[in-house]
């Protein structure tokens, strides 16, 4: 129905205003697959400038110990309109525009990691600068992928046999 490059750059314009209320989707995500620990993570990168120095934050985490994602689900997550609970009346969520939208309002980049009953984590992205350059018009394969260092040395204390981590940068 629409271009997938120009369509997410009207959206990521027309997305949440606010990085608390996009966090807040992903909370409202956690919860919803049963999590009992969720995280939210900063880092911090230090931006020289003429005058002086300054940290900024340069990605957002937020981790769960939720149900996790199947590799079929994972593999939509970051589509529009290809949630699993569509139109549901039961829970928070149900149009399948949470995650991408809170996600691009916020980055260019999303990166999600999900593992489920104890498996080697998989990996999806959206990268919108990538969709545009490449005119991608689907989402990305689920593929293996450890959870970057930086990010597991945070959690390693709270990760459990599923989860899920959804990196912004």
């Amino acid at each position: 129905i629409f271009p997938a490059s120009t369509g997410l750059s009207s959206f990521r314009d027309a997305g949440y205003r606010d990085t608390s209320m996009a966090i807040a989707e992903l909370i409202d995500n956690s919860i919803q697959a049963g999590a009992n620990t969720i995280r939210v993570i900063t880092l911090d990168e230090i931006e020289h400038g003429p005058v002086r120095s300054r940290s900024v934050v340069s990605k957002i985490a937020v981790y769960d110990d939720g149900e996790g994602m199947s590799k079929d689900t994972l593999e939509f997550c970051l589509g529009f309109a290809q949630g699993t609970r569509l139109n549901s009346r039961k829970g928070i969520g149900r149009f399948g525009v949470g995650l991408p939208l809170a996600s691009i309002s916020q980055c260019k980049k999303v990166t999600v990691y999900s593992w489920q009953e104890g498996a080697k984590p998989l990996m999806t992205y959206l990268d919108i600068d990538e969709v545009v350059r490449d005119k991608q018009n689907y989402t990305n394969a689920a593929v293996e992928a450890d959870i970057p260092e930086h990010f597991h040395a945070l959690i390693k204390d709270f990760v459990s046999d599923k989860g899920t981590l959804v990196v912004w940068e």
